[in-house]
């Protein structure tokens, strides 16, 4: 996950619950608005969605209000095609078409290959 660092709206909900749980949110949730209970006892689905700590520490930081949980798609695409997970995996799991997942990570190649180019540059020699 080091190469592919999340977008800011999953990096905020990640800083709260870690990146493991904020993915598990994401895949069940993304997309939609999702109200946050002021106590564990009110909502035991969100204890099964992300666990105990995870859900404490959203519940502490967020309880009795709405959370708009993004969709995160082409995060989650790099993510999963790191994980080796072939394009039709990835398109059921995003909920889109192979030709769509092959768009978003060829993009995303030629951005990081452009990156890559960069960094490897040789500095110019100073005069």
């Amino acid at each position: 996950m080091t190469n592919n660092p999340p977008p800011p709206e999953v990096a905020r909900l990640s800083d709260i619950i870690g990146i493991g749980a904020a993915l598990a949110l994401i895949e069940t949730h993304g997309g939609t608005r999702l109200y946050v209970p002021r106590a564990m006892s009110e909502d035991i689905n969100l204890l099964k969605v992300i666990g105990l700590e995870a859900s404490e520490k959203l519940i502490q930081a967020h309880g009795g209000n709405y959370l708009k949980i993004p969709v995160a798609r082409q995060w989650r695409a790099v993510l999963y095609r790191g994980q080796d997970m072939s394009y039709a995996r990835i398109a059921r799991r995003l909920g889109c078409t192979e030709g769509t997942v092959w768009r978003i990570l060829s993009e995303y190649e030629m951005t990081s290959r452009q990156l890559d180019l960069f960094a490897a540059a040789p500095a110019k020699p100073e005069r």
